[in-house]
């Protein structure tokens, strides 16, 4: 038995290495990986950033709600003709650049004071611009024999940016304040967009975005699954806010909050390339309703969680499970994204857009709850909302998954 597991791990470090001399493939690692260590320095703590400079839960709120309503109202499909007209590359570095943008508003914010909507809007269209765009090309670009491995060694690429940058993030705002932060992200930035700009299009470009190619009455049970499971991660947020304000104390919550975060990822990151193996032999059905019903139990846990080490065993045990559950849906969503074929962007941007408004929606419940019942019974709904979404990504059909 043993002697087979360590074939195996032969056999993924492999297929890696041959998928890492890819440039094409190569050069996504690459990116992500630096743009995830950007993201992870500056993303988990956007929250905590506002909370520490005075604003309430029921601001974050609205920054939340601006950061997905922009991409409702209009940047999802702005992310979708781009791709169609100059190609998914490119229109991932403009994205790169608009995430520039957004970090350097948040890093002026104490001094400038911007509205919240605007430094939401600006955050939410960096996220259409790069995700839409990654999503698509990696859906031309995978092999689907290795299809898990790779989305099991790209989440745990992007992973490591995300055990580095809490760590570093945290270390930075600890000792100079949370403003430079943002400005330790830019620079990232600009390094992980140059991989991408080094090498041309995959895909044909010069073409208009055309949503009819997309059947909507094939792809609604996959839409409405890839959108509970983005709900359910983005509670995740939610729960930094959580430790931030009632179980970390101001002098310590940089820190606090950057350790519950890196030391789970890197169990997540382990987990990430072992799942990713076991999906391709057959068992990503299985391996989603495992961490489907774990991911829900630990969401309801963690309405009874109230000091720093439960919260940091927790939240060890929840990245695992969202890992196990993610990766399976990664791999129905890309799949389908190849039966589209031609209408890849406009399946892709269809996706974002339902992923977007459910997102922004869950968002916007809370606030009547914030003003009526207080910023803790809000979380707690949230709470409640993960574990419901958790469970409604055991709905799929993917037929990628037919074999588990």
């Amino acid at each position: 038995m043993s002697i087979n597991i360590f074939s195996h791990i032969h056999l993924m470090h492999r297929h890696f290495w041959r998928d890492l001399k890819m440039s094409e493939m190569a050069r996504i690692y690459i990116c992500m990986m630096l743009r995830n260590l950007a993201v992870a320095l500056t993303g988990i703590f956007v929250c905590v950033y506002m909370l520490e400079l005075g604003y309430g839960f029921l601001d974050i709120c609205w920054l939340m709600i601006s950061y997905y309503g922009i991409r409702v109202l209009g940047a999802d499909f702005l992310a979708g003709s781009m791709i169609a007209r100059i190609g998914p590359k490119r229109t991932m570095a403009v994205g790169f650049v608009v995430t520039a943008l957004s970090s350097a508003l948040f890093a002026m914010q104490p001094v400038c004071h911007f509205p919240v909507w605007l430094l939401g809007a600006v955050y939410g269209s960096s996220h259409s611009f790069v995700f839409i765009a990654l999503h698509t090309e990696f859906s031309k670009i995978h092999k689907k024999a290795h299809e898990g491995s790779q989305l099991g060694y790209l989440s745990a690429i992007e992973k490591l940016g995300g055990v580095l940058g809490p760590l570093v993030g945290g270390i930075i705002a600890t000792l100079f304040g949370g403003q430079y932060i943002f400005a330790v992200g830019l620079i990232l930035m600009i390094l992980a967009s140059l991989p991408i700009l080094r090498s041309p299009e995959t895909m044909p470009i010069g073409r208009k975005l055309n949503l009819k190619a997309v059947s909507f009455k094939k792809v609604r049970r996959s839409a409405l699954v890839y959108a509970v499971s983005g709900v359910e991660s983005d509670r995740s947020s939610l729960w930094s806010i959580y430790v931030a304000m009632f179980i970390l104390s101001s002098s310590s919550v940089y820190m606090g909050v950057s350790l519950l975060h890196a030391l789970s990822v890197v169990a997540a990151m382990v987990a990430a390339i072992a799942i990713g193996h076991f999906v391709d032999k057959k068992l990503g059905r299985r391996l989603l309703r495992f961490g489907a019903i774990t991911a829900a139990v630990l969401h309801i846990f963690r309405l009874f969680i109230n000091k720093y080490i439960p919260a940091l065993a927790l939240n060890i045990g929840y990245e695992v499970a969202k890992t196990a559950n993610h990766i399976p849906i990664s791999k129905g969503f890309y799949d389908d994204g190849d039966i589209n074929g031609d209408g890849r962007t406009a399946y892709m941007v269809v996706m974002g857009y339902i992923d977007s408004t459910l997102k922004c929606l869950a968002w916007v419940v809370l606030v009547p709850i914030v003003i009526f019942a207080g910023d803790l019974v809000a979380i707690q709904v949230g709470f409640m909302m993960g574990a419901l979404c958790a469970l409604l990504t055991m709905s799929e059909r993917y037929k990628a998954l037919d074999y588990s």
